[in-house]
């Protein structure tokens, strides 16, 4: 399915051909062919699929989500937006499905919503540039210079390797006996990567070289419920 959805259609298809051949009789084989077929611009044999998937399992919020991508290549609006939507009340993480309900409200010109909708998909997945990418464009075309400008600089955290060099620099403050500043960036850091263990790492590391053992206790408690399985813990 991870193969279809990103565009592996070789990969897909031989996945496919394995689970035919095994006679599977779950929601996958449906899924996979009517993003396939999709991706064919055959949406009428698309949606047959999809339907014969959403049959097994009325639930499923990936097979809900593709119900709604593929509306949404057609341009067909409304159903895209009550298929995402439902996805959305049995995933309510679903990154991509936010996204597409955000692409929905953009085409339907309710420029607030679509914002909000790129937002909850950033927070789900913070990760994928595509989607700071889409919100300062939504932003853009709503005219909201500085809130553009905002999420273009939240966007530069999440460029491979920044995350990272930032990482390094803490460590580096540490070693100086820079304890202040090392403090200070992982607190902003932990603003933008939320609980990065590396981020706990260094403050903690900070605050007991200060002798703040309340601070540093915290700090330790957060590591920990952040990093368990990271050997420095």
């Amino acid at each position: 399915m991870i193969a279809a959805l990103g565009g592996q259609r070789q990969q897909a298809e031989e996945h496919l051909a394995v689970l035919q051949g095994k006679k599977e009789t779950g929601v996958y084989p449906e899924l996979i062919a009517a993003v396939l077929n999709g991706q064919k611009k055959n949406y009428a044999k698309a949606q047959e699929q999809l339907n014969a998937a959403l049959k097994k399992e009325p639930e499923h919020p990936v097979a809900l989500y593709y119900s709604g991508s593929l509306h949404l290549t057609q341009q067909q609006l409304d159903q895209a937006e009550q298929a995402f939507a439902a996805a959305l009340r049995h995933a309510p993480d679903l990154a991509a499905a936010h996204a597409g309900l955000g692409q929905v409200y953009w085409q339907k010109k309710q420029m607030e919503k679509a914002a909000a909708s790129y937002q909850k998909a950033i927070a789900a997945e913070p990760d994928t540039l595509l989607y700071h990418q889409q919100l300062i464009a939504v932003y853009k075309a709503a005219g909201q210079k500085e809130a553009a400008e905002k999420a273009a600089k939240d966007m530069l955290y999440f460029v491979p390797g920044v995350k990272e060099r930032s990482l390094e620099q803490g460590l580096e403050l540490v070693n100086r006996v820079a304890y202040d500043e090392a403090i200070n960036l992982a607190d902003r850091l932990l603003a933008v990567y939320k609980k990065i263990p590396a981020g706990h790492y260094i403050k903690a590391i900070a605050l007991i070289n200060q002798g703040d053992e309340e601070a540093a206790r915290k700090s330790i408690a957060d590591l920990i419920a952040a990093g368990t399985r990271i050997a420095k813990t």
